[in-house]
């Protein structure tokens, strides 16, 4: 049965007398101008800058088998070749190499505009923010710099909503240019909005987001805010501009795939140089991050060493590459190696821009980061809920049952695609990682000695297991019953049905 439940109005501690009031202002000539990049199902291994953490013999063993002779090496020659601007930003950046989002969109979104883990509000899956969105009465942290004089802006991917209070505009943007669902074609998409009214497709659809993007900061007139969603390279693929495609030699849907990449980075080049032309870059905070890794169908080198992708709990799903770019402060590259999670996002430009945080966050400010600390932001475990692939053949095989006995639903009833998948969590704190799976024993895993998530080594270390267990029973027993998941997976996720 699917769960209907009321948003719990009294989560957040200081959020409820919530109001758009203004906050500590400072001189606007002073105040950093904020370009947040988002991009779509891009995995740790899709990037030029992030493939010397991991090494060819760290892939997949079977799908590299699947490869033809040669093709790794293309593969890899793809990877390197299609973020040329984003490998050169990240020479003067911090290299965010521990970075942990959902392991699907629009709860990772969630998290990303709310500084909260979506658990809080019962978003643990897609199905849960489905036609729904975002609940109303939760405020996202944009609407303290909307409050505060900055123009702020969404170009791209919305999916969190659109009805009254879900909108964009209505969670604090000043203006939205975009769409609101998983994904939408590339070229001639009928989903296109400027703020409340039908857009046009004009073009292939990156080179659009580009063109609003470079529309919104030419305006001088106030430090701004761009949340720029790039729906790439999210599905549905098609083959992008001839410019995009010169670098790759692979099949055409990997060609896709990483030619619409390459648009991404292309578009963020443009805007990257009109900043700089204008005089503006230097005072301009940059951050880049993917919203969830890739599908576990991508073209390799997909999620570098990380075990699985997309809609599963292990790291090739949660770990994802993110990069800190901002002249005024950072001026060498270097790496941070401490858990980060994509909530600490805005708190940290709320914090950049002399802003005091609401209470009760789950993320976490990362400004002594960019200030040049290496010290630990958070000691708290990273804690996730939701349902998960399994890879191993008895799960699958249970999976297509389900869908063979389910797919006929009868009128009136809906289904959640993945609802035959079983609900999962993980804590994950410092080198170690506890998974637990529907229906499964609870695994551990040494993420120093075994980043791919490959032995379990729960038996031998049952003074860690029962902590994290601990850990996660306090975390889950503040978060709210899902909005729409099934009652099943939600009893799943209860300290009662843990099993070792």
């Amino acid at each position: 049965m699917i769960r209907r439940v009321s948003r719990n109005r009294n989560l957040f501690v200081g959020f409820a007398a919530y109001v758009l009031a203004t906050a500590a202002t400072v001189a606007a000539d002073d105040r950093p101008n904020f370009l947040l990049v988002l991009s779509d199902d891009q995995g740790y291994g899709q990037m030029g800058a992030f493939l010397d953490l991991f090494s060819a013999e760290d892939l997949p063993a079977n799908s590299v088998a699947k490869l033809k002779d040669g093709m790794l090496a293309k593969h890899l020659a793809a990877a390197q070749n299609c973020t040329p601007e984003l490998d050169k930003l990240a020479e003067k950046s911090i290299r965010i190499t521990n970075l942990r989002a959902g392991h699907t969109c629009a709860p990772s979104r969630m998290m990303l505009m709310s500084g909260c883990y979506p658990q809080r509000m019962g978003v643990y899956t897609n199905l849960d923010m489905n036609r729904i969105g975002a609940p109303p009465e939760l405020p996202f942290l944009v609407s303290h710099l909307t409050a505060s004089g900055y123009r702020t802006a969404l170009v791209g991917k919305w999916h969190l909503g659109l009805e009254p209070g879900q909108h964009p505009l209505d969670k604090g943007f000043g203006y939205f240019f975009g769409f609101d669902s998983p994904g939408t074609p590339k070229y001639n998409s009928k989903s296109l909005m400027r703020n409340r009214a039908k857009a046009p497709a004009k073009g292939f659809l990156a080179d659009q987001m580009t063109e609003e993007a470079l529309q919104f900061i030419k305006d001088d007139s106030k430090p701004f805010f761009l949340y720029l969603a790039y729906n790439e390279p999210h599905g549905p693929l098609s083959e992008p501009p001839e410019k995009y495609m010169e670098s790759f030699d692979l099949d055409e849907k990997s060609n896709n795939f990483y030619g619409s990449i390459r648009a991404m980075d292309h578009g963020i080049g443009r805007i990257l140089e009109t900043l700089r032309e204008n005089g503006r870059l230097e005072n301009t905070l940059v951050v880049f991050a993917s919203d969830n890794g890739a599908t576990n169908g991508a073209p390799l080198p997909r999620n570098g060493s990380f075990r699985g992708g997309k809609r599963m709990v292990f790291d090739g799903a949660l770990r994802v590459p993110m990069i800190i770019h901002f002249p005024k402060m950072i001026s060498n590259k270097r790496d941070y190696v401490e858990s980060v999670t994509i909530g600490d996002i805005m708190p940290t430009l709320l914090d950049v821009a002399g802003i005091q945080l609401p209470k009760g966050l789950d993320g976490k400010s990362l400004q002594p980061v960019i200030a040049g600390s290496s010290e630990r932001i958070r000691d708290e475990a990273f804690f996730w809920a939701s349902e998960t692939k399994l890879l191993d053949p008895e799960s699958e095989a249970a999976f297509k049952k389900w869908r063979r006995e389910n797919h006929a639903k009868k009128p009136g009833t809906r289904l959640w695609h993945s609802a035959g998948r079983p609900a999962a969590w993980v804590a994950s704190k410092g080198k170690w990682k506890a998974v637990k799976a529907q229906g499964h024993p609870l695994w551990l895993y040494d993420l120093e000695k075994d980043p791919s998530e490959e032995r379990d080594v729960s038996l031998e270390n049952p003074k860690i297991v029962d902590q994290l267990k601990f850990e996660y029973s306090e975390w889950i027993s503040q978060m709210a019953k899902p909005v729409r998941w099934y009652d099943d997976k939600w009893r799943a996720l209860q300290p009662q049905s843990i099993e070792h």
